[in-house]
């Protein structure tokens, strides 16, 4: 969050970033930022490191915004050093993937492509 909030790409774009789900009624563009997963790594300290992946879904009300979006948000974390971002001593951040959705039963008039990173971080 605090990355792509602070990022001047994404806040060209848009000011909704929202954690887990956004509401319904938000403006678009907007992206919706997700923990899918959260592996411990296990160390002589104990299990203080973790990599995450989290998938950033981003909204557009047209295919081309959503692309431009996604862009911007891939450009703002991906390949970050090492860094304390949103309190957390992070090593690094990877692009994972990128996949366009099409959901019949969705948020119509929205089109959506999610990006997936790797972050890999010391909690504690």
């Amino acid at each position: 969050y605090a990355i792509l909030t602070a990022d001047s790409g994404v806040s060209a774009i848009t000011s909704g970033i929202y954690g887990n789900e956004a509401r319904q009624g938000v403006d678009f563009p907007a992206v919706v930022y997700t923990v899918v997963s959260s592996v411990p790594q296990n160390s002589k300290s104990g299990f203080n490191a973790y990599i995450s992946r989290v998938q950033c879904s981003c909204y557009a009300t047209t295919y081309e915004g959503s692309v431009a979006l996604c862009k911007a948000v891939v450009t703002a974390l991906a390949d970050k050093e090492l860094g304390t971002y949103g309190g957390l001593l992070t090593h690094s951040i990877k692009l994972d993937s990128t996949q366009d959705f099409t959901d019949d039963a969705g948020i119509d008039g929205a089109y959506h492509i999610a990006a997936d990173f790797f972050i890999h971080y010391i909690n504690g």
